[in-house]
């Protein structure tokens, strides 16, 4: 039988991160270490896709993490969110952004939630994010604050599943969008126009599944890591759609 070792903890009071990755010395990549320190961050929608990139980014020493949603963390959420939520935490019905707060700020110091949607009387409090992730369902509130974000040059991706229930298999596609300087002229296209309706978008369905949601948030997080140079980019792409039934990836510029 295996000896057990103690585990090794190092805990460094400089970082937001409540210990050290010490995987990433090992393997020489302490070194992006730098490109995360003085990044905000804000998520926007606390549901599926949301819940997965919090995951990926609370294990990055990026200075703040901001989370936004006014919704109850119900039964359905336990589902399609990383982990997995004790019958006690769901009924104690915390808002989505206090459940996920509390179980990640176990690792990472500096996670803040917001009990309230972005809207037009508190869209200026992005104007301080250094990247913004969208993970909303409703087209016109997606639309609006994507319009404040590129009115002030805030980079952002958006992240959107579009799952539809045919022949008794679900078909459909997992989008992500980014938007930076430069690079906004495609979003009037892709985003369809401010005079779309909610429910005549394929996102009206609201068929989440977990590893879909899993799968957008891993596309968004490896898209804001070429941003920040971590890695390759060759395509640049703005635009990335997988379509489910035929495991197709379509990647597009602007």
């Amino acid at each position: 039988m295996q000896k057990r070792v103690a585990a090794l903890i190092v805990r460094n009071e400089d970082s937001p991160l409540v210990y050290t990755d010490t995987n990433a010395s090992h393997s020489n990549t302490a070194c992006f270490n730098d490109k995360f320190y003085s990044l905000k961050i804000a998520i926007i929608g606390a549901g599926g896709t949301g819940s997965y990139i919090l995951d990926f980014v609370s294990k990055t020493p990026v200075a703040e993490i901001h989370l936004f949603d006014a919704d109850v963390f119900n039964t359905h959420n336990a589902f399609r969110a990383p982990g997995a939520a004790s019958v006690e935490e769901l009924e104690q019905q915390f808002f989505k952004v206090e459940y996920l707060s509390k179980k990640y700020n176990q690792i990472h110091k500096a996670i803040i939630p917001h009990k309230e949607y972005i809207t037009q009387g508190n869209v200026e409090f992005l104007k301080n994010m250094s990247y913004v992730f969208l993970c909303i369902d409703s087209v016109n509130v997606r639309n609006a604050i994507a319009g404040y974000l590129i009115d002030n040059e805030i980079p952002f991706i958006n992240s959107g599943l579009g799952i539809n229930l045919s022949d008794n298999k679900l078909d459909g596609m997992v989008e992500i969008t980014t938007a930076y300087k430069d690079h906004y002229s495609h979003i009037k296209e892709t985003f369809s126009g401010n005079d779309v309706k909610d429910d005549d978008m394929l996102y009206a369905s609201n068929i989440q599944i977990a590893e879909l949601n899993a799968m957008a948030a891993i596309y968004l997080i490896i898209k804001w890591k070429k941003m920040l140079g971590i890695y390759h980019d060759v395509k640049q792409e703005v635009r990335s759609v997988y379509s489910i039934n035929d495991n197709d990836m379509y990647n597009g510029k602007d």
